[in-house]
């Protein structure tokens, strides 16, 4: 199974949105979750990143030539591997904003229903 085809995988949710009464506190959560995904594949990435050495260092001299085809396929599939990494990564942010708008909307219409005053929070524009 490829990297990409387990994100695809409906993942089991998280403690606090199994939790989560509300649709808010719902949104919240899986922003949290996707917020923890986010920070875990950085940490990944800077990881690889920083153990990939230079592209001739450690090629040195006395290395036979097919120890040094054998590190540069290394270092080429260390390269892919980020690469997934990276597109996996700009996935999470594209579903970080789509809920981060969910979230918004979702606290604008609990703003409008709710019993109280509105906070004053959503400003509606006026033309003149």
């Amino acid at each position: 199974m490829s990297h990409r085809a387990s994100l695809s995988k409906a993942l089991p949710k998280s403690p606090e949105e199994g939790k989560a009464l509300d649709k808010v506190a719902a949104l919240q959560a899986q922003l949290d979750d996707l917020a923890r995904q986010r920070n875990n594949i950085d940490s990944s990435i800077r990881r690889m990143t920083e153990l990939m050495p230079g592209e001739m260092t450690g090629l040195g001299p006395g290395m036979s030539s097919e120890a040094r085809r054998a590190e540069m396929v290394r270092r080429e599939e260390e390269k892919r591997k980020v690469e997934v990494l990276r597109g996996d990564l700009a996935g999470i942010r594209r579903e970080e904003h789509d809920v981060g708008l969910k979230l918004h909307r979702a606290l604008k219409k609990a703003d409008e229903r709710a019993v109280y005053e509105p906070s004053g929070l959503w400003v509606r524009r006026v033309t003149g």
